[in-house]
């Protein structure tokens, strides 16, 4: 990975990655920051470098990338703060219903 060019996210945007970086002593050159995931992933799309993306946002992501694990692995927790159920307007019930439903296998 260090050879390669990379493609990243400014540091206050991206947590995650600059903190799988700093822990495994990593250091990587860009001359490519954006603000948000698909902008990271069309650069990437058009040859402009490689980039450490989350599993989960690579799902369903209109763009033709190539993924690859990386190691060690890594993971991150993400909960969902609500209102009880029966308190919730019917479509952030739905919203939240979709949610759990959706990754509860994850």
């Amino acid at each position: 990975m260090r050879a390669h060019q990379f493609v990243t996210q400014r540091e206050c945007t991206d947590a995650d990655i600059q903190n799988f970086l700093k822990e495994n002593s990593l250091r990587i050159k860009s001359n490519y920051h954006v603000v948000d995931d698909l902008s990271t992933i069309a650069l990437v799309a058009k040859g402009f470098g490689i980039c450490l993306m989350p599993e989960l946002v690579m799902r369903d992501i209109p763009y033709e990338v190539d993924c690859y694990p990386v190691y060690p692995q890594t993971c991150r927790i993400i909960g969902i703060a609500a209102l009880h159920p029966e308190f919730m307007a019917p479509a952030v019930r739905t919203l939240y219903n979709h949610i759990l439903e959706k990754y509860k296998s994850i």
